[in-house]
């Protein structure tokens, strides 16, 4: 019979310590509830920040008047930049500088599926 080799492995530090954690957890069903718990808690924390979006009146301003005119292929902080930019110039009310570029930041960290669940929730509310 053939001597089987042993195969040599490094891994991060971070991967060695869950490891260890896991081996050592006596419960493994008490590990997945806190992986499921935290994983709840990450998509509350996003449905959260798309339901604070959603009260934006001059988003929803944008989402309502303009998303005809600017299809969603464009992206979300792009169109509401372009009517900004546009009312602005044509004198009509907008939001204060500090309030544009919080909601501009804002839309920029979601996710293209964030955005689009975005836009079906304000035209939701709106219809």
């Amino acid at each position: 019979m053939k001597e089987a080799k042993k195969t040599s492995f490094s891994m991060s530090a971070n991967t060695a310590r869950v490891l260890e954690r896991n081996r050592l957890l006596s419960d493994r069903s008490a590990r997945l509830n806190q992986i499921v718990a935290r994983y709840d808690m990450l998509v509350a924390n996003e449905r959260q920040m798309v339901a604070v979006l959603a009260d934006n009146d001059f988003l929803g301003f944008v989402i309502a008047e303009w998303l005809e005119v600017y299809p969603i292929q464009l992206s979300l902080p792009w169109i509401v930049d372009m009517v900004y930019q546009e009312r602005k110039l044509d004198g009509y009310d907008v939001p204060d500088e500090g309030e544009y570029t919080r909601l501009v930041e804002s839309l920029k960290k979601l996710t293209l599926t964030q955005q689009v669940a975005l836009v079906e929730l304000i035209e939701t509310r709106r219809a």
